[in-house]
């Protein structure tokens, strides 16, 4: 068992900024003139990558790579079509612009401004892009899975998508890579289909970053063999929410994609983002009995619940404050 706050730290939390700096933080010093054609700035919306949720901000772009990044005005939401020039050096180049649409091509790692400026100069607004290296590729889905395990799927339709991932697994984009896969479809520009899979180890030629084409293998199981759940962390506490993620394992693989049931019968159970984890509220100390299903398999745990900690109680005249007046205090002294 795996316990995780993300449900609540995400309903806590809000969107990854794709903001400009000036959508930010205004007009800089007066010695960089703003154009008025954007007063409220610019939202820089990159490219999405398969299994984003709408936390995700922009991601790198992958050395060698493109990434398309969409102007919208900061304040209205509507698309840039005011004329600009866009620049990003050093670490960019412009591929090309066509409507609010700027593609950039990562020529070596690190950070740069994408800045938009109208005709005569003035700032429209700008942001900064990052280019990394590729360091790894690796399978994804669209529906996010917590495993550690590597991923499998089932026979028949699958619909996979491949990760580009830098320095510390942050996930890159690049706008040009391309999918190989006999019989598959390449559908958007990370994301592949293929319509009939058999079991058995199939390989993807995967080709980004101007580099040489890499076989990434996708293996594919004819059923999941049992449900695992992952090790204990620490117990549940009544009314606080947490999760319980479950593995369902074949060959030493997670099978993702599966549709997952859970049932508890201490408090509400179901699932929220992760789909095979169990969000949980226990409604009482003690046990909490957690059965969970997918692929025709079962596993039912007893799940310790401890009480929720006890308020600290607080004076009503520390709650308050004094409703003395300042003479009243001094002659009470």
């Amino acid at each position: 068992m795996r316990r995780h706050l993300w449900p609540v730290l995400l309903l806590a939390s809000t969107p990854a900024c794709t903001l400009g700096d000036r959508a930010l933080d205004g007009c800089p010093p007066e010695e960089e003139p703003c154009s008025d054609s954007t007063p409220g700035g610019i939202d820089f919306a990159g490219a999405r990558a398969v299994g984003d949720s709408i936390f995700d901000g922009n991601h790198a772009t992958a050395v060698g790579g493109t990434q398309a990044i969409t102007l919208f005005h900061g304040d209205t939401g509507r698309p840039v079509t005011e004329p600009y020039v866009a620049t990003a050096v050093p670490s960019f180049t412009i591929e090309r612009t066509g409507g609010p649409v700027v593609t950039l091509r990562a020529k070596q790692r690190g950070a740069s401004h994408l800045t938009i400026r109208d005709p005569e100069g003035a700032l429209m607004d700008r942001k900064v892009f990052k280019a990394a290296e590729i360091l790894r590729i690796d399978l994804a889905v669209a529906r996010y899975e917590s495993t550690q395990l590597p991923i499998a799927f089932l026979p028949g339709k699958i619909e996979l998508g491949i990760a580009l991932r830098g320095a510390g697994g942050d996930r890159l984009v690049d706008q040009s890579m391309t999918l190989e896969l006999a019989g598959a479809t390449q559908k958007g520009w990370d994301t592949l289909v293929v319509p009939d899979a058999t079991a058995g180890t199939h390989a993807i030629a995967v080709t980004a970053g101007g580099l040489p084409p890499v076989d990434v293998d996708v293996t594919v199981v004819a059923a999941a063999e049992q449900l695992v759940e992952h090790v204990p962390a620490e117990p549940l506490v009544v009314g606080q929410p947490g999760s319980v993620c479950f593995d369902a394992v074949a060959q030493d693989h997670h099978v993702a994609g599966l549709t997952w049931t859970f049932d508890s019968d201490n408090g509400p159970g179901g699932t929220f983002g992760t789909a095979n984890c169990a969000f949980l509220v226990p409604e009482r100390a003690g046990t909490l009995t957690l059965t969970a299903g997918a692929n025709g398999l079962q596993r039912t745990l007893s799940l310790v619940v401890q009480p929720a900690p006890p308020q600290a109680r607080v004076a009503p005249e520390a709650r308050l404050g004094s409703v003395a007046g300042e003479r009243a205090e001094a002659l009470a002294q």
